[in-house]
């Protein structure tokens, strides 16, 4: 498959709520799916003197898929991002391949499911007082 058409069909899960081991097994799966023979990679990446490990990726036709290196190396241009060759990169990736499948329709919803956000500090505390009446109120 064309790098054109592999990032075409891989683009969507860029803003998943996902890190790379998630990202990967969808990219995985939907290139099973498109009838491709994708190798699932387990390992390390390394770009200027930083090693982000573990990491995984896709390799496929000499081509790498890797939508989450950005996420621990910086939003740099000499940092990969998409579907691309290793090789027009200053980076090591270095693994081994494990097992892929495709994931169920379901299972994929799901971890596609966006995050809402938490506001965590945007509550007031309750007053104390109050929850000590309750507890009273019960015993």
């Amino acid at each position: 498959m064309p790098r054109t058409d592999l990032s075409n069909l891989l683009s969507y899960l860029d803003p998943a709520p996902l890190e790379c081991d998630g990202l990967s097994r969808l990219a995985a799966s939907d290139l099973i799916e498109a009838g491709e023979r994708p190798q699932l990679m387990v390992g390390s990446l390394r770009h200027a003197g930083r090693t982000i490990k573990p990491h995984m990726w896709v390799e496929i036709e000499g081509l790498c898929v890797d939508y989450r290196a950005r996420m621990w190396l910086g939003e740099n241009e000499d940092v990969p991002h998409g579907v691309f060759h290793p090789a027009d990169y200053p980076v090591q990736y270095e693994g081994e391949e494990i097992p892929a499948m495709v994931v169920s329709a379901g299972i994929k919803a799901t971890m596609l499911l966006p995050i809402p956000p938490i506001h965590i500090y945007d509550a007031t505390p309750p007053d104390p007082l109050i929850l000590v009446g309750i507890v009273r109120r019960r015993e």
